[in-house]
């Protein structure tokens, strides 16, 4: 006579009936397992996506090469080539972001540096900014300072004194004026990297403070920029201004 369970329903049959569903829940989750492996379309999107996602890598490494070419003043198409290379880095936003800090971090060419800087700027993600800071005491002046504009904007922040300011308490002096009577082009960048020589250093580390102190809280803000016509001249693009002042606009062709 079988022995019964406290139910009154047989204890080997309660048995079977475990087995049972324990064997159907088994293969059906084999067979869920090899459709999703065996599903074409599942590994298409897959292989698809990887895809896509290396040959944008690999393009952007091509547009971060063609930076190279917006040093020599005099190569026109050399600045066009840059700003072309640089505008469609732009377009790529943040998905390419680490390769463009590593390039930062790495590449010896000073027009490459630059161009990354530019192209973070216009992308502006608060994961870009210590590679920013890293390269404020960057050896081409030119440079340091478009990172120093790019942190300005992004955190609408400066840490260079105005001019006519006394120095800052963390150290920095405004950057000098050019005189009336100096009409070199070039000027403005001769200023700042006399400016910067000396004051690089302490730049790259006030940033840092004030990093250190505002990463939790900071928050990246819109461009709030607004198009000025500073003289009436044809053919003068206009320059950008904003709170800090008109931003100087260094063109290939003319400043590298």
């Amino acid at each position: 006579m079988p022995t019964c369970s406290p139910r009154g329903a047989p204890s080997s049959d309660r048995r079977l009936r475990h087995r049972a569903l324990f064997t159907v829940a088994l293969v059906g989750g084999l067979l869920l397992a090899g459709c999703e492996r065996d599903d074409p379309l599942s590994n298409n999107r897959t292989l698809s996506e990887t895809s896509k996602v290396e040959k944008g890598i690999v393009e952007a490494k091509k547009d971060i090469a063609e930076l190279a070419k917006g040093k020599d003043p005099n190569d026109l198409q050399g600045s066009v080539e840059f700003d072309q290379a640089r505008d469609r880095l732009i377009a790529r936003g943040a998905s390419i972001q680490s390769t463009l800090w590593e390039a930062l971090k790495t590449s010896t060419d000073w027009s490459i540096r630059l161009g990354i800087v530019e192209v973070l700027q216009a992308i502006r993600t608060r994961p870009s900014t210590e590679p920013l800071i890293a390269v404020l005491n960057d050896p081409q002046p030119l440079v340091a300072m478009r990172a120093d504009h790019a942190l300005q904007f992004m955190y609408d922040h400066r840490e260079i004194p105005k001019t006519g300011e006394p120095t800052g308490a963390n150290g920095l002096p405004p950057v000098p004026v050019r005189a009336e009577d100096d009409f070199d082009r070039d000027a403005d960048l001769r200023i700042w990297s006399e400016w910067h020589r000396a004051n690089g250093k302490q730049l790259k580390v006030a940033w840092e403070a004030w990093w250190k102190a505002n990463r939790e809280t900071a928050v990246v803000v819109e461009p709030n920029l607004k198009l000025v016509d500073p003289d009436k001249s044809p053919g003068k693009s206009p320059a950008k201004e904003s709170k800090y002042g008109p931003i100087p606009s260094f063109d290939p062709a003319r400043n590298r």
